[in-house]
């Protein structure tokens, strides 16, 4: 019984032997399977389109704090339309590039658009050519007031325009005017276009002394002073004068 026994201990201290040694055999395997490497992480760092106005400029500014990287986001993103940016789109950045993990604010996205249409508004003005201001137009008239006795519109004329014979353009311009009797306080239109001085004809300028201009005489006329004296010649009108109760009468420009 004894040598049984002991027979039957052996055998199972073999068999135990064995399944030890077989597990020893198998426990790399195991410790390899225990031990393999976790996935790695992804190349790219993932956003989400969530408010309007949003473009690849705007995200490659806020992600990696230069807009001109857009270009290598739209390489990272090859089936996005870089034009028209849907929200809830998904937009990979690329790790190496990134600066920022925290997601971008609307405020932005909304401070990078007015900073954008501000520019563009720089430059559109920068660009467009340069309009010279229209002159403002001078007045049409230049309006003179009777003042002093003896002023005609021959004299009014040759002060303003620098030619006695503009009356007639001062008669056309003033129809109301009799230019036969010219009143004290009257006022007088002169055309802008004639004027060649907006200074105000003083009184020693009436008291000038003008040469008289002879009327051309009459064929009629012409006869009788060839039978005539020599030398004789028809009395040339007298000046108008403005009378004591302040008109004028003008029997011809002066």
């Amino acid at each position: 019984m004894l040598g049984l026994a002991l027979l039957w201990t052996f055998a199972g201290c073999t068999t135990v032997k064995e399944k030890f040694d077989k597990l020893v055999d198998h426990l790399p395997e195991k410790i390899t399977f225990w031990s393999k490497p976790a996935p790695p992480e992804p190349d790219y760092y993932l956003h989400n389109v969530r408010y309007p106005g949003e473009t690849l400029t705007i995200i490659a500014e806020w992600y990696s704090g230069d807009k001109e990287n857009w270009r290598a986001l739209a390489a990272a993103n090859p089936i996005l339309n870089p034009d028209h940016i849907d929200i809830g789109a998904k937009i990979r950045v690329p790790k190496k590039l990134l600066h920022n993990r925290e997601r971008m604010p609307k405020d932005f996205v909304e401070t990078v658009e007015k900073r954008r249409e501000a520019e563009k508004a720089r430059l559109a003005k920068a660009s467009a050519p340069t309009r010279a201001k229209p002159a403002r137009p001078k007045p049409a008239y230049y309006y003179h007031r009777v003042r002093y006795s003896g002023e005609t519109l021959s004299m009014i004329a040759k002060w303003y325009t620098g030619d006695a014979e503009n009356w007639h353009a001062l008669t056309r311009v003033n129809p109301e005017l009799d230019p036969n009797r010219i009143i004290i306080g009257a006022q007088i239109r002169i055309p802008g276009k004639l004027l060649n001085t907006r200074e105000p004809m003083p009184q020693d300028f009436i008291d000038l002394p003008r040469p008289v201009k002879e009327p051309t005489p009459s064929p009629s006329a012409l006869s009788q002073v060839e039978t005539s004296q020599e030398g004789a010649e028809p009395a040339a009108p007298s000046p108008p004068l403005v009378a004591e109760t302040g008109e004028l009468e003008l029997f011809g420009p002066r």
